[in-house]
């Protein structure tokens, strides 16, 4: 596939199943008020089995990326666009081949 400028690497927008699913989550749990409550029980060690650190950390960073927002990282880019090599004619293979990379599949790995 082939990005040109301006245009919209996903034109048909987010899946309509996406969309779906988070309108049934907020329905069920009466706006997500039921998933504060539950992430609030974990944090404070009430849940049974859900009492570890681990779990309590991950109560604390899930309320506090919804509650306040992931926090904003910057990435300092020195040089000029007009700097850059203009790889857009390239192929996949060749792009793999200035990466260093094998994989077979394209789209980047999420952790």
């Amino acid at each position: 596939m082939t990005f040109r400028p301006g245009r919209s690497g996903n034109p048909g927008g987010r899946p309509k199943a996406q969309a779906a699913m988070a309108r049934l989550i907020r329905e069920r749990t009466a706006d997500g008020v039921d998933l504060v409550e539950f992430a609030l029980k974990v944090w404070r060690g009430e849940i049974e089995g859900m009492a570890s650190e681990k779990s309590r950390q991950w109560a604390h960073d899930w309320l506090s990326d919804r509650g306040f927002g992931k926090v904003l990282q910057s990435v300092e880019v020195q040089g000029a666009a007009e700097d850059l090599p203009d790889l857009s004619g390239l192929s996949l293979a060749e792009l793999r081949e200035i990466a260093g990379s094998d994989d077979d599949d394209p789209a980047p790995q999420r952790g």
